[in-house]
Order: structure tokens, then sequence, then C-alpha cells
């Protein structure tokens, strides 16, 4: 898969690194030993996932489509909280 090529390193940006050092212990011919691999423990990324998670959430929590919908009527009314019990 990476014989052959002219790399001079391999980053890993995100998940899934056990699953080439799996391979690369399986079929060590893969890749040049002499090419460093690299994981990258948290690009930022975590912190990106944690922050969506949160946006999407409040976005159903707070009913943001619902009130989209009734605003595209040019209506206003306020809804129905949800509970955490419901989420």
């Amino acid at each position: 898969m990476l014989a052959g090529r002219r790399l001079k390193a391999v980053f890993a940006l995100g998940a899934g690194v056990d699953a080439i050092l799996s391979k690369l212990n399986a079929h060590p011919e893969m890749l040049d030993a002499s090419i460093p691999l690299f994981r990258l423990e948290d690009t930022g990324m975590g912190l990106q996932m944690q922050e969506y998670a949160v946006s999407q959430v409040l976005h159903w929590f707070r009913r943001f489509d619902d009130y989209q919908a009734l605003k595209n009527q040019a209506l206003w009314k306020p809804l129905p909280e949800y509970t955490r019990e419901e989420f």
C-alpha cells in the first residue's frame, strides 16, 4: 500500500493509527522501517468534536428547527420545553 512511494514520514491526524500499526505488524513490507509514523494525539479535533456535540444537543434541546418552521410561517408561539429526562 505505502511501499514504493517517496514518503519521508506518515502523520496520522485522527483515529485509525492502531489499525495502521496492526497492518504494519502483519505486513511489514507495506512501509519501509526507516519511515517514521507519527501519531498526533490532539490537533484540536477533540475540542471541535466536543463543541459540535454540544451545539447539536442545544439545537435539539432548544427546538431550533421547530422555531425555524414557525418563523417560516410568520408565526410566533412558545413551544413546550423538553426536559432532561426526554433527552
